[in-house]
């Protein structure tokens, strides 16, 4: 392509029709010469067919708009296009980076027409979100050039690959196996990090607000500085999550203490490492009794802050397992304190138990909807220690987690436990559930 190749495009964009004895007197160059210029543009591919323009004020059409339009997710894409296409007051569809998904050209009428139009935009499925601009009337030549500049002949559709797992790491994202990290991120050497995690289902992140709360209350405790605001962290989540193809998940975030060669002193002037990890996780059964292990509480005295630091997790829950149970609770003492990656609650004679929110344990987010929840139910809440023979003689054991929600126990340690207040454990089960199933609904 040269100068006189780009001054034949321009003046067959004008006019598909012009002829190459016109085009040869603008530019210059001898029929012949135009004629094998076009022919090589065509055969190329460069030009690919002629078009009409249409006046769209003879067709009846005064009023023309650019509308910018955001689909609730990106799975809407292909539909959203299908409908649209067959529509005869969209003249032109865009796809777009940034914040919006599409550009809309469309020609109507009249105002109202518009308005319908752009109705039809918003309907359900797509819950589109649109940003009206540049509607003016039948336009000049000053205003058609605005609008040459991004049309285009065909509708450009969004090839659409969803991920069944994700991996994030500082900006950086893919599937899980495809995802590498620094050796000197000091997770790797200390586990210097903090990290929360929870639900999603329907693409909705369950008490995305409470989670991103404590991690940040974590973060602190140990002196790290997350890389972004709460409200950035939550729009990130909700952008990767928008990423998969499911939207039931179990959602991993961390924050380590930066990059550095190792040494246990906190490195100067090193930025923190967000991570993030997608797993695809259906709807807990909240109906399905586990067995529990009995351990003893060997961990430190920092219970309260969710660190990287599971060894002695991990060490409980594998020897849960390999006794045939599903979780493991820990005790100090006498005292039981939480289970190995869940709280662990008791109801007797009509009152439920559980630890009091101090360093020996987490302040767990389904903790909390519990407790709110027997409190809707008028069953009186008691944060209070209580003691390993007081759990097996509770008339329920409960455990909650952000995975399992809430769920009961059947045994503890070969022993049936619970059983006893059948009714009440349902009526709380099932408000849990309710909870869940609302505040994640499609």
């Amino acid at each position: 392509m040269d100068k006189l190749d780009y001054k034949i495009l321009n003046i067959l964009k004008e006019n598909g029709r012009e002829t190459a004895s016109d085009i040869s007197k603008a530019i210059h160059l001898s029929v012949s010469a135009v004629l094998d210029r076009i022919k090589k543009m065509e055969e190329s591919g460069i030009i690919k067919g002629y078009t009409v323009r249409v006046d769209a004020k003879a067709l009846g059409n005064d009023v023309t708009a650019l509308m910018e339009i955001s689909l609730e997710h990106p799975r809407f894409h292909d539909s959203f296009t299908e409908v649209i296409m067959d529509h005869p007051n969209i003249l032109d569809c865009y796809y777009l980076t940034g914040d919006y998904d599409f550009v809309l050209k469309i020609s109507c009428a009249s105002s109202d027409e518009l308005e319908h139009t752009r109705c039809i935009c918003h309907q359900d499925p797509f819950r589109a979100e649109g940003n009206q601009k540049h509607v003016f009337r039948h336009t000049g030549r000053r205003k058609e050039a605005v609008l040459a500049a991004c049309s285009n002949e065909n509708f450009i559709k969004k090839e659409i690959t969803y991920m069944k797992t994700l991996g994030y790491y500082n900006g950086k994202y893919g599937e899980l196996e495809n995802m590498s990290v620094p050796m000197n991120d000091r997770v790797c050497w200390f586990g210097d990090g903090v990290y929360d995690a929870g639900p999603c289902r329907n693409y909705k992140i369950f008490a995305i607000d409470e989670h991103v709360d404590r991690f940040f209350n974590s973060a602190g405790l140990i002196r790290i500085q997350v890389p972004c605001t709460k409200a950035e962290l939550k729009a990130l989540l909700q952008d990767l999550v928008n990423k998969m193809d499911t939207g039931d998940l179990f959602i991993y975030f961390q924050v380590t203490r930066g990059t550095a060669v190792r040494t246990h002193e906190f490195p100067e002037n090193v930025p923190a490492n967000l991570w993030v990890m997608l797993k695809p996780m259906g709807t807990p059964d909240l109906y399905k009794k586990i067995r529990l292990l009995t351990q003893e509480d060997t961990r430190f005295l920092h219970c309260n802050i969710k660190t990287l630091n599971l060894l002695p997790s991990v060490m409980a829950a594998q020897k849960a397992k390999e006794a045939g149970c599903q979780e493991a609770v820990f005790h100090r003492g006498g005292r039981v304190t939480e289970c190995a990656h869940s709280n662990c609650h008791i109801l007797k004679d009509g009152i439920l138990y559980t630890a009091p929110a101090d360093n020996l344990i987490l302040p767990g987010i389904a903790r909390a909807h519990l407790i709110h929840v027997c409190k809707k139910l008028e069953i009186p809440v008691s944060e209070t220690p209580y003691t390993l023979k007081e759990m097996m003689d509770a008339d329920e054991v409960l455990v909650t987690s952000s995975t399992k929600l809430c769920v009961a126990a059947s045994e503890i340690d070969g022993t049936p436990v619970g059983g006893r207040a059948p009714e009440a454990l349902k009526n709380i089960l099932d408000a849990v559930m309710d909870e869940y199933m609302e505040e994640t609904k499609a």
